[in-house]
């Protein structure tokens, strides 16, 4: 489980490294979660990011967007969380389908075609909202924070995925190869319904509307 952990971004991000062609970005809506460590020690609490990514000054909030690379179907949401002055705590959903577009319906949260990054504490970390040039593996191996959780098993369920909402549940279990942490995150929400097409808005103007 472990190794599979620490593998777990170049699995996820060998073949995802930047947004290509989305085709939906959401950025509007709410993420929670409760996690706790196993066995039980100090790392134990919720997570909830509610409202639209604002980037300066930082504003709380939930994104996602989905978009096609290499063949592959991806979707993304994305909840970041500030404490006045910066963002602090992140929660960041992957999942990949080698064969269709993503759709409503149950995907595995296993390190390889889906995941949960709990991003816990982060110092200077500014959630990225241009989806189109962001590289993932990138981003997330550059986050310093007390904990990096990624997810080892675990699924996903989108309830609703359509143009105008992304909603859905999940539960995982996460671990943080740096720390030996492991935490099980339950009772996982998400419901993103502020939808900007990027279809009929160049990304000029998309970013524009969240600076």
């Amino acid at each position: 489980m472990k190794q599979r952990a620490t593998l777990l971004l170049g699995l996820l991000c060998l073949a995802s490294p930047t947004f290509a062609n989305p085709t939906l970005l959401l950025n509007g809506g709410t993420m929670d979660f409760d996690y706790m460590e196993v066995p039980p020690g100090s790392v134990n609490g919720h997570f909830s990011s509610n409202g639209v990514i604002v980037k300066a000054p930082p504003i709380e909030g939930t994104a996602a967007a989905t978009f096609e690379l290499d063949g592959d179907f991806w979707a993304v949401v994305v909840g970041a969380v500030e404490d006045g002055a910066n963002f602090v705590d992140g929660g960041v959903i992957l999942v990949k389908d080698p064969d269709n577009p993503i759709v409503a319906g149950t995907y595995d949260l296993d390190g390889v075609n889906g995941a949960l990054v709990f991003i816990d504490n982060a110092l200077g970390w500014i959630p990225p909202l241009d989806f189109k040039d962001t590289n993932w593996s990138q981003e997330l191996a550059d986050i310093v924070a007390d904990g990096k959780h990624s997810s080892v098993s675990g699924s996903v369920t989108f309830s609703t995925f359509g143009d105008f909402v992304v909603a859905g549940t999940f539960e995982t279990v996460t671990f943080d190869a740096a720390t030996g942490i492991e935490l099980a995150v339950t009772n996982g929400t998400f419901n993103v319904d502020t939808t900007t097409s990027v279809e009929s808005q160049s990304f000029t103007q998309v970013k524009a509307l969240y600076r």
